[in-house]
């Protein structure tokens, strides 16, 4: 037995609450511990650890019993200030939505099991100001703030909140984002509240689906992405309209992909059988980590445009991309040159190792 195939062993007898079979004597524990530290699922694995006889060497063992505990705080705490937050923008009357974990995270067999990093919460793009504020008032200060889709927010020792003015960028999204204009639509009012919203069971599936597509398509994703689907489709997916949810796939084109994450959550973690393109698919998901590697990144892209055309679009990115990241450019086109030069500029300051890797990838293939 592989690596990776003993931690998604692992991953399921978690799920299944059920006793893993001892570590193979070939494998070893810091490896199958980075891996699973590597898809942000060392916490959960722990429970399945826990029951084995031979368990890691001590030192090892108490570092993985740290990320477990932390873990499980941390999620009390994301709990406590998701609460705090719906409750003040309930009360300065802030329309808003949560997405992805903070609901996923209820579906496992324990909330902890499920980590996020931040919370993502969706207001009115006319209401980002008031959101804002009402962060400043809860005691977070503001990372950063980005033009196009979100703002971030922080609050020690672990909160970081995304306020989200769209769910899918306008520039390179444009079928999910067009599908999530009135995404306020696509959801209900939680109960007890008149301004805080949850998505529809079937309109979360559909989020989760396209959000995980997202990664899938641009730099990759891991394992937790895949453990959502089979969450979701052994807990909310009994309710859903099947028809209604297929037609929604089918016009999203997400409807072949969520087929195949299905079979793959079902080869790992059920009893569908193995063939050569799941095994495909499972290995760019293994290599790809949590959120994707860089190298999948440009791969991705080179496949996508070519050499010469990512070199290209690289150095010299389109309007429409552009005004993504410089606002200004949408009142002011004619100053594309200046920004583009000014991109290049900060990039080499700041992303300098990353323009290598593209350099070497375009010239000499990314090995």
């Amino acid at each position: 037995m592989s690596t990776d195939r003993y931690v998604i062993h692992l991953a399921k007898c978690a799920l299944k609450n059920s006793t893993p079979k001892e570590k193979p004597e070939n494998l070893s524990w810091d490896a199958i511990f980075t891996l699973a530290d590597k898809h942000m699922i060392a916490n959960m694995l722990w429970y399945s650890v826990n029951k084995l006889k031979n368990k890691p060497a001590p030192e090892l063992w108490k570092k993985w019993t740290e990320i477990k505990n932390k873990a499980f705080v941390k999620d009390i705490i994301q709990k406590n200030e998701y609460r705090q937050i719906a409750g003040i923008f309930e009360k300065k009357k802030i329309r808003c939505m949560a997405v992805k974990g903070i609901f996923m995270k209820n579906m496992y067999p324990g909330s902890d099991y499920r980590t996020m990093s931040d919370i993502d919460i969706l207001v009115d793009a006319e209401n980002t100001g008031k959101a804002g504020d009402a962060m400043f008032e809860l005691g977070y200060t503001c990372k950063k703030k980005e033009a196009g889709q979100h703002d971030i927010y922080f609050k020690p020792p672990v909160m970081n909140v995304e306020i989200h003015r769209r769910l899918f960028s306008d520039i390179t999204w444009k079928n999910f984002s067009r599908y999530y204009r009135n995404a306020f639509t696509k959801a209900e009012k939680t109960d007890g509240y008149e301004y805080v919203y949850k998505m529809t069971d079937e309109e979360f599936y559909i989020y989760v689906l396209a959000h995980f597509y997202k990664h899938y398509c641009k730099s990759g994703s891991g394992i937790r992405s895949v453990m959502d689907i089979y969450i979701m489709n052994h807990s909310i997916y009994r309710n859903i309209d099947r028809k209604s949810l297929e037609r929604k796939l089918r016009n999203l084109n997400l409807l072949d992909f969520r087929n195949q994450i299905t079979d793959l959550s079902e080869m790992w973690f059920g009893r569908h059988k193995v063939t050569p393109e799941l095994l495909k698919i499972s290995d760019y998901i293994i290599s790809s980590g949590t959120y994707g590697t860089l190298s999948n990144n440009i791969n991705n892209r080179i496949n996508e445009k070519g050499r010469l055309g990512y070199l290209i679009f690289s150095v010299f990115p389109p309007l429409w991309y552009m005004t993504d990241r410089y606002t200004v450019l949408n009142k002011k086109p004619y100053l594309l040159p200046i920004f583009w030069v000014w991109r290049l500029v900060e990039s080499l300051v700041t992303r300098r190792k990353v323009i290598l890797k593209k350099l070497k990838a375009i010239f000499c293939g990314n090995k």
